[in-house]
This record gives structure tokens, sequence and C-alpha cells, in this order.
């Protein structure tokens, strides 16, 4: 099942989280936004189900791992955080990501996040840009954070001051 149709049937159940929510542009930003109760409700509630979705999905039961509302996270909706050793540490979601945008791109983005921490508990390529993590955004129709086709996607690292820029085929990463 991919997300679009999970989330459908999720929204058609009556199960709405709230009326309120926009898809216009981010100028509109300062006409719409949701107090802090709202915003942790909904947080707690979508992080529920984007890990219910990713369990169901790949057929794993998660550890627990620590979430995290943040208001400093200004240009990234959502991470995911690991040590250097490769043990899973929290899972990171933009509080403004959930002030000001819909229910749907909210759980998108942290589906996209419980993927990396999935992928990475089943010891398999979980980093933006593998060619397992981008198909499987790609089959549950989740946003990547490459523009790509099924054959190719683009991509632009940046990271300690190199800029790095091309297309690349899945399967030649």
């Amino acid at each position: 099942m991919n997300y679009t149709k999970f989330w459908q049937d999720f929204t058609e159940s009556g199960d709405t989280l709230s009326g309120i929510g926009y898809k216009g542009c981010l100028a509109m930003l300062d006409r719409i936004k949701r107090d802090d109760d709202e915003t942790v409700r909904i947080f707690r509630k979508l992080m529920a189900l984007a890990k219910a979705f990713i369990e169901n999905e790949l057929k794993i039961e998660l550890p627990e791992i620590k979430w995290e509302l943040s208001g400093r996270l200004v240009n990234v909706h959502g991470y995911y955080q690991h040590t250097r050793g490769g043990r899973p540490v929290k899972i990171t979601i933009s509080k403004d990501l959930i002030r000001y945008h819909d229910e749907n791109i909210i759980f998108e983005t942290m589906a996209h996040e419980f993927l990396h921490y999935a992928l990475h508990v089943m010891n398999k390529p979980f980093a933006d840009g593998d060619l397992l993590f981008e198909s499987l955004l790609h089959k549950y129709n989740l946003r990547s954070n490459y523009h790509h086709s099924a054959e190719t996607y683009d991509f632009i690292v940046v990271g300690r001051g190199n800029v790095k820029r091309g297309v690349m085929e899945y399967g030649k990463r």
C-alpha cells in the first residue's frame, strides 16, 4: 500500500486531526498558525501513525526511539539522528512544519524519517540517495530529498564546503 492510499483511508475514516490546514504558498504562513497544544497533539498522533505505517509496510516491530519537536529547525522539516557508532538516537521534527502545513505533508515527512530509522535497524542502506531508501520512498509515494523519476534522480549534496551536483542512475551509487 502506498502512502496516498493509506492517507486517503485514514482521512475517509472520519478520524481527521483538525479542520485547520492549508495548501498555500509560504507567504500565507502568518495567516494560519496552530497553537502549541494543537501542535503537540498533532505531532504525537501523526508520529504514532507514521511509525505504524512503516512497521506495517516493512513487517517489522521497531524499538522505541526518542521523538523530538524542535522550534529551531527552519531549513529542514525533520531528521533522523544516529551516533557515529551506529546507535539510533532520535527523530526530530520541525515545530513550524506542524504549525503551518497540512497533516498529509506532516505525515509524509514523519514516515520518511521513520523509514530512515527502520532501514538502519534492519542493517540496510538508509541514507538519502541510497538506492533501497529512494526506491522505498517511491514505492510508498513519499517525498524524497532528491527529485527523481523511476530511472534517474537529480541530486545536490551540500556539506563541509563541498557542493556536488549531477544525475545518478538507480543502482549506480
